[in-house]
């Protein structure tokens, strides 16, 4: 609930040995994105350790929020579309709407730590929080493009670069998901050294190895593949059109489950069945069960052309499924090629069909990478270790 600015509860004390227990998770939107699913697994582990956890999306996209609030937290929705900022009116009248609810809600709640997630919430929350002079201010940058595509000397693009470097360097920390990103940010927004930390994404590892429910009826056809990711140009799922017309070549019966929503859906449809693969490629659309999609493959694929910290290969990895990934940094930060996956040029769909092949023939390869990268998953990337980090991080920047 928001009330006004004279009524606020009694606040938490702070002092001693007393960690900050409020904690803002603020977000664009609550779609069913990799960097939704973070925050709704993020908050969840949280509540389970006795934070209080205020979600506040600013946008009106809300898949999310009954998982938000099963897992105890607290969610305020704006629903406020964002205009463009070419009708500066209106895009002054979203601003000023978003900062005025998001400064009430900190005050309101004893908000202590304001974390934000994507664009506009990044900014927004860096400004809300200065204002109402919260002790921990951070964000976390979960993309490789921090910047929205547009022409070259398109003035907008310079003006989001200043912006961007003026805020970030108020935050207490912005946090990047992968190196590539925090070697991004460093050099894109002259951010101090210091400023930019590095934590990787986690999953909760035993919820993503087990189907909550039945899984997916298995087609007839070796091998089954899945792709699980945003119907996006950057998830580059157009590759394994190529890559199952090569393998019907060289005799295989493969089958393909691609999970997720986005832009390119239509798109994707239409280039499948261009290439008469429409009875062998399956459009399963958005899945809250990604696990009983992983229990119905062979093999996972990801061909994206850029990637963070994919939640989709965490999962994956969890299901101790042998994986073929596009060679790209994310990727590499992650997987080591020939011990827990096999790596190919996104773009290369001869390399990944051939991937496939080897996985597909070589049954003892492809257990022995999965099972490497479940216990990769498992050390290095759950839910509970992404959290201790953020934790640590929250009290190393209250102490400065």
């Amino acid at each position: 609930m928001i009330c006004s600015n004279d009524v606020r509860p009694a606040p938490l004390p702070t002092s001693g040995r007393q960690p900050p227990r409020r904690v803002l998770l603020l977000i664009d939107d609550l779609e069913c994105g990799g960097a939704q699913q973070l925050v709704a697994a993020f908050g969840a582990e949280l509540t389970r350790r006795g934070y209080d956890c205020l979600a506040c999306a600013l946008h009106p996209r809300t898949e999310l929020r009954p998982r938000l609030e099963a897992a105890g937290i607290r969610v305020v929705c704006l629903n406020l579309p964002r205009p463009s900022i070419l009708r500066p009116w209106r895009f002054a009248s979203y601003v000023l709407a978003c900062l005025t609810t998001i400064c009430r809600l900190i005050r309101c709640e004893g908000i202590e730590i304001v974390h934000a997630h994507l664009s506009d919430a990044e900014f927004l929350g860096i400004l809300a929080g200065r204002l109402c002079r919260v002790g921990r201010v951070l964000v976390t940058v979960h993309t490789q493009t921090p910047l929205p595509p547009r022409r070259p000397g398109d003035v907008r693009q310079g003006l989001r670069v200043r912006l961007t470097r003026f805020l970030f360097n108020r935050a207490d920390a912005v946090v990047a998901v992968s190196r590539e990103t925090a070697t991004l940010l460093h050099d894109l927004f002259d951010l101090r050294l210091e400023k930019v930390q590095v934590i990787r994404n986690g999953i909760d590892t035993r919820a993503a190895a087990v189907p909550s429910g039945p899984p997916l009826p298995r087609p007839e056809g070796r091998p089954v593949l899945c792709a699980v990711g945003r119907l996006v140009a950057q998830k580059n799922q157009a590759v394994l059109f190529p890559v199952m017309a090569r393998l019907l070549e060289d005799g295989y019966a493969p089958r393909l489950l691609v999970a997720g929503e986005g832009e390119l859906r239509r798109a994707l449809e239409q280039a499948r069945d261009a290439a008469g693969l429409k009875d062998r490629v399956v459009f399963l659309g958005r899945r809250d069960d990604v696990a009983a999609v992983l229990a119905g493959c062979d093999i996972f694929l990801l061909p994206s052309l850029f990637e963070g910290t994919s939640l989709a290969l965490l999962e994956a990895m969890a299901a101790g499924k042998p994986i073929v990934a596009s060679d790209v940094p994310g990727n590499r930060d992650i997987l080591r090629h020939g011990q827990t996956a096999l790596l190919c040029p996104p773009t290369d769909a001869a390399a990944i069909a051939e991937a496939v092949r080897r996985l597909s023939d070589n049954p003892g390869l492809a257990a022995a990478l999965g099972e490497a990268a479940r216990h990769e998953v498992r050390k290095n990337y759950s839910i509970e270790g992404m959290t201790d980090a953020y934790i640590a991080l929250w009290n190393a920047v209250g102490r400065r």
